[in-house]
């Protein structure tokens, strides 16, 4: 999997104005800064997209609530990377009511298909996570136990 562009909505610290990362002809990546600066937090978006897990806990009725930032009501990650040869773009949103009583969550899968993008979306998040996982081909405990250590 190769890293192709990441926008990041509400994610953690950075809020929505956050600029999109293209990783476009970057081979080898540092990221570094202070505590509390975000780097971690891009990480996290990357493996939320694919697998909906990142840094939190997941004994918790609604999980992804502790990845909203402060203070929002709905948060999005749209990732697109290269695998087999193909660019494929998954789009994870979660959002919350006005109450924060009732939550929604939202997956896209899409591959490029010239200038566009075609959608690969199944008909539930559980469907369309498992062609994700087809398509990349590692699960999120495989992947954080060889390739992102956390």
């Amino acid at each position: 999997m190769i890293p192709v562009r990441l926008r990041l909505q509400n994610f953690l610290s950075y809020g929505d104005d956050a600029p999109a990362l293209d990783f476009e002809g970057i081979h080898v990546a540092c990221l570094s800064g202070g505590n509390g600066q975000g780097k971690s937090a891009l990480l996290d978006a990357m493996t939320w997209a694919l697998w909906g897990e990142a840094r939190k806990s997941s004994d918790l009725r609604k999980p992804d609530e502790e990845l909203l930032r402060v203070g929002s009501r709905a948060m999005e990650v749209d990732f697109a990377f290269r695998v087999g040869g193909d660019e494929l773009r998954v789009v994870r949103s979660y959002s919350q009511s006005a109450s924060g009583k009732t939550s929604k969550p939202g997956l896209e899968l899409q591959v490029r298909d010239g200038d566009d993008w075609r959608p690969l979306t199944a008909e539930s998040v559980k469907a369309t996570q498992a062609a994700i996982d087809a398509r990349v081909g590692i699960d999120y405990e495989t992947f954080i136990n060889s390739t992102f250590l956390l």
